[in-house]
């Protein structure tokens, strides 16, 4: 017969401190942690004298735990309580076509589906190094594909933090490690992922950190990005190179290159940030000063050329790239190697900046054959050329222009 497991009585824990009842005079005490008093008991059992334990630590212990607990097989399982208290649930994604199909991520309980709006649910997170989810992210161009964020993003010390970032290509019935904190620096606590509607390739993470009294060197939270589909990350560092966090990303759904985020910092630098509206200004303004000296030099083709890439970084295409090929007729290269080849090169980029990759690369290849054209070093490393660098054409020239040294 099943043996039901022995329940024991917890002991009574006594309440922290209510805050009408603190000494308003009374100086705190030094201690690594900054929150409130009634979290002290939780945390000085879970990872004193450090704000958190490290993640590896508590899955080898909990590995070798599992290794000495006798056989459960027969034991039936009943809960008992408490009912008054509800689980953490972190995200939620559904299907963009079938809007029945949802997947939820729990705080400290793995990743769930449900086939049916929500009715019933069943479990997709089996043998996985953490429980604790922070959030979950849907390709819109391939729903198969979905990102998950471990770590719950809250920094409260009843939380746990995560090993980096998953990915499934079957709808969440297998999941591979994609990109792990130890390794690609990702933060451990990963609040919020966006994927680029119009490159799939292009990922955004948000997350926080505990640099200040972290096991784990440099716990930086703040904004990563990839462009690699999740292979490299970048933390950005516009809002500071110290700890920051990032607690949402939201990418415009129908215009390219526009990005909102929201990020906790020191001073006047929390809040919501609008990538577009400054570079749009900027961009507004050289217009201006370029149509200026068109207006006395009709036919300069390096500004005619300059004024269409401006357009194209205005979201222009048709003035942008009728800007481009009257440039190209004005300073063709054949009388003039360098200012033609860079023409043809601004005409690249202004067609890769409107979307148009087979024109931009054309144009790129033939440069690349050409003595003004591009090297190596400015098609690796320049991020105007970062709409084709995923173009299978791009890749070969970059191979085909790479110095011998960096081949060995």
């Amino acid at each position: 017969m099943p043996q039901r497991s022995k329940t024991i009585e917890p002991k009574k824990l006594n309440p922290g401190p209510r805050r009408k009842d603190l000494k308003k005079n009374r100086r705190p005490g030094a201690r690594l942690s900054r929150h409130k008093q009634r979290s002290v008991w939780f945390q000085s059992r879970s990872a004193w004298p450090m704000r958190e334990a490290p993640v590896h630590a508590l899955v080898r212990e909990r590995n070798r735990t599992k290794q000495t607990l006798p056989a459960t097989e027969n034991v039936v399982w009943e809960c008992i309580g408490p009912t008054n208290v509800g689980g953490r649930m972190t995200s939620i994604v559904c299907h963009p076509k079938k809007p029945h199909r949802i997947w939820a991520g729990a705080a400290a309980g793995g990743v769930w589906q449900s086939e049916d709006a929500g009715r019933t649910w069943h479990a997709l997170w089996r043998d996985h190094e953490t429980l604790n989810i922070g959030s979950l992210a849907i390709d819109p161009k391939n729903p198969a594909v979905i990102y998950c964020g471990t770590g719950e993003a809250n920094l409260s010390v009843d939380s746990y933090a995560g090993v980096g970032i998953y990915r499934t290509d079957d709808g969440g019935e297998t999941w591979k490690l994609l990109a792990s904190s130890d390794e690609t620096g990702v933060p451990t606590r990963i609040g919020v992922i966006a994927i680029d509607p119009f490159d799939s390739k292009h990922l955004r993470i948000g997350g926080v950190g505990a640099n200040e009294s972290n096991a784990r060197p440099k716990d930086f939270g703040g904004m990563f990005a990839s462009h690699d589909g999740g292979a490299t990350w970048r933390r950005e560092s516009f809002v500071s190179r110290n700890n920051y966090w990032c607690h949402a990303i939201v990418f415009h759904p129908t215009k390219r290159r526009v990005i909102f985020a929201a990020f906790t910092e020191q001073g006047a630098k929390s809040g919501i940030w609008h990538d577009a509206q400054k570079t749009r200004n900027a961009f507004s303004a050289a217009r201006l000063k370029i149509e200026a000296k068109l207006h006395d030099q009709p036919d300069d083709g390096v500004l005619l050329a300059m004024l269409g890439l401006i357009d194209a970084g205005l979201s222009r295409k048709q003035e942008a790239i009728a800007e481009g090929l009257r440039a190209v007729e004005l300073r063709p290269i054949s009388n003039d190697a360098v200012d033609g080849a860079a023409v043809i090169g601004n005409l690249a980029m202004i067609y890769a900046w409107v979307g148009d990759v087979d024109s931009a690369m054309e144009r790129l290849v033939f440069l690349a054959k050409t003595p003004g054209g591009p090297d190596y070093g400015q098609l690796k490393l320049d991020p105007a050329w970062d709409a084709v660098r995923r173009d299978p054409r791009f890749a070969k020239m970059l191979d085909e222009l790479q110095p011998a040294s960096n081949r060995r």
